[in-house]
Parts: C-alpha cells; sequence; structure tokens
C-alpha cells in the first residue's frame, strides 16, 4: 500500500504544477498585454508633445504679425503642418487657434490683442 500512495501523490504534485504553469501562463501573458498597451501610450504622447510644441511655436510667430497681416489672414489659412484659423470679433482683438490638419482638432487656441498701427497713441 504505501507504493499506492507514493504514485497518487505524485499525480497530485504534477496536478499542482500544472496548474501552478497555466496560472503563471495567464499572469504573463497579461502582463505583456499591459506592456504593449504602455508603450503604445507613450508613443501617443510622445506624438501629441512634439504636435503641441509645434502648434506653441507656430502659435508664437502668428503672435508677433501686425494687425495688417492678422486682418489679411482671418477665416482659415493652411500653414506648414497647421490650419490657422484667426477671427477678427472686435477692434483689436483677435481670436487665433491652431488645428491639426488630419482631424481638423483645435490644438492651441488663444485671443490676442493688437493695437492697430493706425489709430494715434494717446
Amino acid at each position: 500500500m504505501p507504493g499506492r500512495r507514493t504514485r497518487r501523490r505524485r499525480g497530485l504534485t504534477l496536478l499542482e504544477v500544472l496548474a501552478a504553469l497555466a496560472i503563471l501562463a495567464i499572469g504573463a501573458a497579461g502582463w505583456a498585454t499591459l506592456a504593449g498597451q504602455g508603450a503604445h501610450s507613450v508613443n501617443l504622447s510622445q506624438a501629441r508633445a512634439t504636435e503641441i510644441a509645434d502648434a506653441s511655436a507656430q502659435l508664437a510667430a502668428v503672435s508677433m504679425w501686425p494687425a495688417t497681416r492678422l486682418n489679411a489672414a482671418t477665416g482659415r489659412t493652411r500653414v506648414g503642418s497647421f490650419i490657422l484659423i484667426v477671427a477678427h470679433p472686435t477692434p483689436g482683438l483677435f481670436e487665433i487657434a491652431i488645428a491639426d490638419t488630419l482631424r481638423g482638432a483645435t490644438v492651441l487656441h488663444t485671443t490676442l490683442y493688437v493695437r492697430d498701427s493706425l489709430a494715434r497713441s494717446p
């Protein structure tokens, strides 16, 4: 009878090892999926940061334009890899938006006060 118990114990040990391997395999698959999603998120964040930096540089350049050039650019204009949207709601104020050319989504938006160069100083 002692031999029979040893065989049963060996069989149980084999089942325990297989169960442990199955649990480890499921955990490893989950970890691999999580790592892949993390890498994808990092890539998207880096691309978005680059896009915002480029749009910021474009917006800085546009903010230096005189009122006459902003008036001429009123509406939608393609500038580099962006769409420049300029609105002139009131005298001296210009609403500037930089939009993505692929999606048309606004990346940056601001309102500028530009004193008219033809206006007299007080």
